[in-house]
């Protein structure tokens, strides 16, 4: 997918970019980012204070952007170099999927999104220019990436991540002096001076929608023209998105559903307004819901129903196979590079994945997951060569960031669940909702279950279910959930505006005078012997409503009055005198003007005429 251009084309972009402004100053080239370095000699050593003693500038109050996670999704790049007319086109490695492919002037920008199975670039992308590869630019996030870095030709002004977000600009100074340890040892204060940034701010829910450019922008076509649109949506917020929708009264074409959106995914698609007859300020509006106010995650709580990892290993075309304990049910087999995610769920006869998974590459057991809920588990967990990047749970839904490594694989005994499972949810995880429409619920819906729900695996990890797995629910199922949780959803919106203004079909015409306008005669002695050449006088004018382009003058007869004159304004004209010898005889010859208006060919002739005395 591309930039689309047109003269008349609307770009409606919902985009969760930063826009960033950045000043390069000549020569600033490859020195802003440095995208292949990387020169980690070791440590991450984080040796000395870690003060954030930055008054603004790292915040931003309350900053719009963050890391490199989980692949980039999304890219604007600007076009450095000098060769008019560029062709560029940009290939994500893996299966040569082409992203982008159009004409790109130099100081121009353009955008693309990723095109694999989550909505990413992959792990790399290659950008051509006229057929030649310019760059081969890293898109996993195991290399820094983001808006004021250069690569070849190209500037970085906007990105995104799958689980980052908008990417914050990188200055390409970022050492990477890890002389072994990765300590992270933080001796000294750690002291937070920044008096009014909050460094950790609250996760938020947000969309944006750019409808050609961000606030009022305004479009001339003629009347009866078809106008096309070019929409691209983005979450540009923390949470996963719902029900999104796009709406544009005066434009019905370019209403969409487009269900759901994970932070940072983006959707694209074209639509039109036909034939418009008269001028117009419209509005178009896009809409999303998410639940869980305040939190939108809890503890593990009744096995594991469903994991995204991110493959650490740098085998490539690593063939992974995820192997549920009980009964050794193949929950997922499928090639994945390195730094790619995949996802599966659980296919016991609750939807979990039981107590244990086991992790397979190229067919050796690299790593096993406790999934019984009695371990840590989460997002940032690491197990072995693997990262967990979301999941969920039966009874706790989405899992909560877990910090530490999950590698111990210590199980001492028991993953018994031999008590209640008991879905109290009197209000804990779920959180307060935050939205204006509070939806706050105080009352019951708790799925108390004050029995057992036991799933008893009365042994040691042993999904032995000593006779009942029995979900038996012998209390109340009372729904008595006081705190809200998912009873909470929330909308977002956002809105942008742009006018059409119609204009009468355009007129282009053109006008040519040789010697005088229309028929005019001349008389000559063809036996004077002293006679002068014969001059021709010619005037073309532009007496259309727009410009013209390719205009010439051909004049058969007299060769030497042919002009090619090019590019010709609104009411300008081009004057000139050409020579032509005596003829033998009388002489009657006509110049022609030719130009282009805005596709549409014009031509005007004049005729002279030169008559021998006898």
């Amino acid at each position: 997918m591309g930039v689309l251009r047109n003269p008349i084309r609307w770009a409606l972009v919902i985009v969760g970019l930063v826009l960033v402004t950045m000043l390069l100053s000549p020569g600033a080239g490859q020195v802003q980012g440095n995208p292949g370095s990387d020169g980690d000699s070791g440590s991450d050593s984080d040796s000395g204070s870690d003060s954030d003693s930055d008054s603004d500038s790292e915040c931003g109050g309350g900053s719009d952007c963050g890391e490199c996670d989980g692949k980039v999704t999304a890219l604007t790049l600007l076009y450095l170099g000098s060769t008019p007319n560029a062709q560029i086109v940009v290939i994500q490695k893996k299966n040569d999927v082409e992203v982008f492919n159009d004409v790109v002037e130099p100081g121009e920008s353009f955008s693309f999104v990723g095109a694999d199975g989550n909505g990413t670039l992959g792990t790399e992308i290659k950008v051509f220019v006229n057929g030649a590869l310019e760059v081969q630019i890293h898109t996993s996030c195991s290399q820094p990436i983001g808006p004021g870095m250069v690569f070849g030709d190209f500037l970085v002004e906007a990105g995104a991540s799958r689980n980052g977000g908008p990417l914050c600009p990188e200055d390409g100074n970022e050492e990477d002096s890890d002389s072994g340890s990765d300590s992270d040892s933080d001796s000294g204060s750690d002291s937070d001076s920044d008096s009014d940034c909050d460094p950790d701010p609250e996760p938020v829910a947000a969309i944006d929608i750019r409808k050609q450019e961000e606030g009022l922008d305004s479009r001339t076509v003629p009347v009866g023209s078809d106008v096309p649109f070019l929409i691209v949506v983005t979450n540009t917020g923390d949470f996963a998105l719902t029900d999104v929708a796009v709406s544009d009264p005066l434009t019905p074409d370019c209403d969409e559903m487009i269900g759901d959106l994970d932070p940072g995914m983006g959707y694209a698609y074209d639509c039109v307004a036909p034939a418009v007859a008269e001028s117009f300020v419209n509005e178009a509006c896009v809409e999303g819901t998410f639940g869980g106010g305040g939190s939108d995650c809890g503890e593990c709580d009744g096995k594991v129903t469903a994991l995204t990892l991110v493959y650490l290993g740098s085998t490539p075309n690593a063939q992974i196979v995820v192997i549920q304990k009980k009964n050794d049910i193949e929950v997922f087999n499928d090639v994945v590079e390195p730094g790619e995610s995949f996802s599966f769920v659980g296919a016991d006869d609750k939807g979990t994945l039981g107590t244990e998974i086991k992790v397979f590459v190229n067919g050796v057991l690299e790593v096993q997951i406790h999934t019984s809920c009695s371990q840590p588990i989460g997002p940032g967990m690491v197990f072995g060569d693997f990262e967990v990047l979301s999941g969920e749970s039966r009874h706790g839904g989405p899992l909560c960031p877990a910090d530490g490594s999950g590698d111990s694989d210590s199980d001492s005994g028991s993953d018994s669940d031999s008590g209640s499972d008991s879905d109290s949810d009197s209000g804990g995880d779920g959180g307060a909702c935050t939205c204006d429409d509070e939806d706050s619920d105080s009352g019951s819906d708790s799925d108390s279950d004050s029995g057992s729900d036991s799933d008893s695996d009365s042994g040691s990890d042993s999904d032995s279910d000593s006779g009942s797995d029995s979900d038996s629910d012998s209390g109340s199922d009372s729904d008595s959930d006081s705190g809200g949780g998912e009873a909470c959803v929330c909308t977002v919106t956002d809105c942008d505006p742009s006018e059409v203004v119609v204009v009468e079909a355009a007129n282009p015409a053109i006008d040519i005078r040789k010697q005088e306008e229309g028929e005019d005669l001349r008389t000559f002695d063809p036996f004077d012997p002293n006679a002068p050449p014969i001059p021709w006088d010619i005037v073309v004018t532009n007496t259309g409503d727009v410009p013209l382009v390719d205009v010439f003058v051909s004049d058969p007869l007299v060769p030497s009055c042919d002009l090619v004159i090019g590019s010709l304004a609104v009411g300008d004209s081009v004057a000139y005198t050409c020579f032509s010898p005596l003829p033998p005889d009388d002489l009657f010859n006509e110049a022609c003007a030719t130009g282009d208006g805005g596709g549409t060919i014009v031509e005007d002739c004049d005729p002279s005429t030169l008559e021998a005395q006898r």
